[in-house]
């Protein structure tokens, strides 16, 4: 029996759908999981940094992020009390991406997204959870998903690109060897500059 897709991919965040950019620009079959059913969401990590944003470039859609709405920051430190832990200014980096990138998660995703639809051999998945692992002895051969409806994906591949508590990476049985006991805690916030 043939596979529905080449490579079933769970989860379209960044990495899951650059990766599935990646894929379908070499000719692969993909079909994408996404238990959400839109990007109106709290995100994190909205710093691109260069080398980010060269991978984003490389696949055609670093500039219509940035059209979306997108924010230049050449410096970067990080205080503790009075004194300067990291000053670091990415002006030495050589142009083009000689700073970080500020920009809305929801933009990249909606870009990468749109760039992925233009691939034959796509199909798209969103309001789907997986809910197990096919295997074939000791090779994962695909997944079960539920939104709506039950739906079994056969593949030759399957990644979990579902996050720090990733159900597919549980399903497998892999330990992500998480260590959450940090003498450090890190805030971040959105300030809206006034007249903006």
């Amino acid at each position: 029996m043939g596979e529905d897709t080449e490579v079933c991919v769970i989860g379209a965040g960044p990495a899951g759908l650059a990766l599935t950019l990646m894929l379908l620009r070499s000719g692969a079959r993909v079909t994408l999981v996404e238990r959400a059913t839109g990007f109106d969401r709290e995100f994190r990590g909205e710093i691109l940094q260069p080398g980010g944003q060269a991978v984003l470039a490389s696949l055609g859609v670093l500039d219509a992020v940035r059209t979306r709405g997108a924010c230049r920051l050449d410096r970067f430190q990080l205080v503790d009390g009075d004194r300067t832990l990291l000053d670091i200014d990415y002006r030495r980096l050589p142009e083009p991406h000689d700073h970080l990138l500020a920009v809305p998660q929801r933009h990249l995703l909606v870009e990468l997204l749109a760039a992925c639809r233009e691939h034959e051999g796509f199909e798209y998945l969103d309001g789907h959870r997986v809910s197990e692992l096919l295997r074939d002895g000791d090779r994962y051969t695909g997944a079960v998903v539920t939104g709506q409806g039950k739906r079994a994906i056969t593949a030759k591949v399957v990644v979990g690109a579902d996050g720090r508590y990733s159900k597919t990476r549980a399903l497998a049985g892999i330990d992500a060897g998480r260590h959450d006991a940090f003498d450090q805690d890190v805030l971040w916030f959105k300030l809206f500059a006034p007249g903006r």
